[in-house]
């Protein structure tokens, strides 16, 4: 029936691209939670001290992954430090993420 067939395309049709797109900054962030996509963008949109965790947890993987035994003097002991540090990060975004209500799709 074509009626039928296309209701069942419309419903199987993506959201606007405007609802989907991953904002291009925090991109790690939002690579750790894609589960929390949602929830990531609300908060970033509405939550300025939580922005600044995520750009914490940017800058942390940022230094993590530029370092190198050739330019690091103490390069086994830094990348622990930076690795314990994006991890407390990550619990610290996951606990903001826990007790967030998402507001109903309009």
């Amino acid at each position: 029936m074509p009626g039928g067939r296309a209701g069942a395309t419309r419903l199987a049709l993506p959201p606007p691209a405007a609802n989907t797109a991953m904002p291009t900054h925090f991109p790690n962030v939002f690579a750790r939670f894609p589960e929390s996509w949602r929830s990531l963008r609300q908060l970033l949109g509405n939550n300025s001290a939580f922005e600044e965790l995520c750009a914490d947890y940017e800058t942390c993987l940022e230094h993590l992954h530029a370092l190198s035994p050739a330019t690091s003097h103490d390069f086994d002991r830094e990348v622990a430090e930076y690795r314990e540090t994006a991890r407390e990060l990550e619990e610290e975004i996951r606990r903001v993420l826990a007790g967030i209500h998402l507001q109903p799709a309009r």
